[in-house]
């Protein structure tokens, strides 16, 4: 009879040993995320914000949001493209969006998760045009000297300028006393 019995326990022990190498091998590991518990009702303090709130073009656009459902996915959509992100455990999610390309305008961001859909607005504004400034440097036509003019020696003419002065003062002063000795006579 104490055959029996010692068959029995091994039974249960190896079916002991079964189950918990069951557990162990389907339970999840140590610092896995925990599932999403989406919550069936609106969450009056779930927000989401644009930063900046004006873009750009060129730069990035950060859309953040806060409330949500910890640990579960959220779908944002903003300029025609769409990101998918997992909630922190605080309930806390960071998309980011290109503006390359992107017309300056006015935009909506949606994030929605489960029944939860919110909107926020921004702007894109055009990138600064910087204009582009080309010097060209002026090349001389001659490389040589520059004609002369005129004289270097100003007391020759100015000498002559005088001598004649004195003569043309001269014929002056004999005319004048020819007029005189003509009416006179």
């Amino acid at each position: 009879m104490g055959t029996p019995r010692s068959s029995r326990s091994v039974l249960v022990g190896a079916a002991v040993l079964l189950m918990a190498a069951a557990l162990a091998f389907f339970a999840a590991p140590a610092g896995a995320q925990t599932t999403c518990q989406a919550s069936p009702t609106y969450n009056p303090s779930a927000v989401i914000g644009a930063s900046p709130i004006t873009v750009t073009q060129g730069q990035s656009l950060t859309i953040t949001g806060t409330g949500f459902a910890p640990n579960c996915s959220v779908t944002v959509e903003a300029l025609g493209q769409t990101v998918t992100v997992v909630t922190d455990a605080a309930g806390g999610f960071t998309a980011v969006f290109s503006t390359t390309g992107v017309a300056p305008g006015s935009y909506i961001a949606t994030a929605v998760q489960s029944n939860l859909s919110l909107s926020t607005n921004f702007n894109v504004v055009a990138a600064a045009v910087t204009p582009v400034t080309t010097v060209t440097p002026v090349t001389p036509i001659s490389t040589g000297t520059l004609p002369t003019t005129g004289s270097n020696n100003t007391t020759t003419i100015v000498s002559a300028g005088l001598g004649l002065l004195a003569v043309g003062g001269l014929l002056v002063l004999f005319a004048r006393k020819r007029q005189g000795a003509d009416a006179l006579s």
